[in-house]
Order: C-alpha cells, then structure tokens, then sequence
C-alpha cells in the first residue's frame, strides 16, 4: 500500500514540476520574442531614418544643381565660351565648316610657342575659306587661344609655317596685352560674371552687345595706330634677340603690305591691322642721312 503511494506522489510531483517548467519556458519564449519584435522595430527605425537621411541628400543635391543651372561664368571662364558661341552664330560669313587637309600647323605652332617660353597652351586654329577675315586671335581663357585664319589668303601670300606662326603668334600677343577684350567689354559686365541670376532677369542685353562688339571688330574696324604700334614694340621686344624670327617677321610684315596694296581682296587689311607700311617704318632701323 505504502509502494502505491510513493508512486503516486512521485508522479503527481513530476507532472506539477514539469508543468512548472513548461510554464517557465513559454514565459521565456515569450520574452525573447518581445526582444526579438523590439530590436526589429529599431531596425526599421535606423533604415527609415537612413532612407530619409538619404532623400534629404539627394534633394539638397538637387537643388544645388537646379541653382548651379544658373551661375554666370566668373571672367577666367567666360571668353572661350563667348567667342566658340560667336564662331558658331557666323558660321555663313566665317566659312570654317570645309573639308581641309592636315597642313600640321598646330604640331609646328606648338613647339613655336614652347620655343618662345609658351607651354602647354590649349589652343585651336580654325582655317577660314573666306578672305573676309585675313586672321584673329579670339578672346580666350587663361592659358588658351583660338585663332581664326584664312585660307585663301595665307595661300594667297605663300606663307611657310614658320611665317604662319609669326602671324598666330603676333595674334597671340596681342591677346595678351588683352587689346580685343577691351574693345568688347562693357563696364557692367566685369559686375555680371560669377552671380547667379535665378529667380532674377538675364542681363541679356550686355551679352549681346558683347557679341556686337565682336562683330564690329572683326568685321569692319580691327585695332587703332595706338594699339598696333603697342604691339609692335613688344613684338620687337621678343624676337630682335633671334635673327631667324625677326627676319622672318619682317619678311611677312613687308608681304602682307604688298598684297594690301595690289589685291583688291584684301584692301581692307589696313583698316583692320593699321598698316603694314607703317609697321615696317616703326621697326626696321632709320638709315643715316650723310
């Protein structure tokens, strides 16, 4: 009899301490799966948060772009985007969209510069099939250059690449001392460059006089006595210590002037680069009279 009770309160006492632990075991269950619901809703709370961060960023950069969309260039960025936007807009009477062998002129004018202390100049030369315009240098960025010249008259005056050179580099120089420039430059534009307009008025107008000023110069009056006497003296200045070069620049000096006066294509030349003639007399040494 005493067995039978043993057993029974044996297993009444193992069914009440597995109950205990089943019970304990789902409270733990319960709790790390409360943990486990805690720790993924700050999960999702850190990538929303990421997620907004990051949309926050994108239309920041967004805006900035859509305001950068309306900065005006600052004056080192300007005049190479203004004289290729020119170029452009006179396609028809520059006439430099032909089909035109490799002559090699800019390897040659490349080095030419260097030789003269020049390295590393991004320029470009346009060859023009027109004699409307004889050769420019275009107002250009620091450190660039873009030359316009004819075809036709640089075969006209047989020039060797050492003479074209001379004449790129004349232009050059002149750009230099910025004589073009100030020519087209209005007073309020230097005021202009490096703002940005949004949500204000395009100063179109002083752009467009710009572009008139390059018309007007290259078109139809060039440079004054002043500025190409200027030039001239500070040409000398550079090539006088090397016979090769200042013989030569001389030589094309005296060329050009004599097409000027006996090609009728070319009659112009003098009111554009005043003159040839008068260039020679300001260069060339006086002779004694004994």
């Amino acid at each position: 009899m005493m067995k039978i009770f043993y057993i029974l309160l044996f297993f009444l006492t193992s069914n009440l301490i597995f109950a205990q632990a089943k019970r304990q075991t789902s409270e733990i269950t319960t709790d790390f799966s409360k943990i486990k619901e805690v720790l993924k809703n700050d999960q999702l709370e850190v990538e929303v948060k990421k997620k907004l961060e990051k949309q926050k960023d994108i239309k920041a950069l967004e805006e900035k772009e859509s305001k950068e969309r309306y900065n005006i260039p600052t004056e080192n960025e300007i005049w190479s985007f203004m004289s290729e936007y020119w170029i452009v807009k006179n396609i028809e009477k520059l006439k430099w969209n032909f089909e035109k062998p490799d002559y090699g002129l800019e390897e040659y004018f490349s080095k030419f510069l260097e030789d003269q202390g020049y390295y590393e100049v991004n320029f470009k030369i346009l060859l023009l099939d027109n004699a409307l315009v004889p050769h420019f240098s275009l107002p250009s960025n620091p450190n660039e250059a873009i030359f316009l010249i004819s075809l036709p008259f640089v075969r006209t005056l047989d020039l060797s690449k050492l003479e074209i050179s001379l004449l790129l580099f004349e232009d050059f120089i002149r750009n230099k001392m910025n004589q073009f420039k100030r020519k087209v430059s209005p007073l309020e534009f230097e005021s202009s460059l490096g703002i940005n307009f949004q949500n204000k008025e395009f100063p179109q107008k002083i752009f467009n006089n710009i572009l008139k000023g390059y018309d007007e110069v290259v078109f139809d009056k060039g440079f004054n006595f002043e500025e190409q006497f200027e030039l001239s003296i500070k040409m000398e200045k550079i090539l006088k210590s090397n016979s090769n070069l200042w013989n030569g620049y001389l030589g094309m000096i005296e060329k050009i002037g004599n097409l000027a006066k006996t090609n009728t294509l070319y009659r112009d030349y003098a009111k554009l680069y005043p003159s040839p003639e008068m260039q020679l007399n300001w260069l060339r040494p006086k002779k004694k009279v004994l």
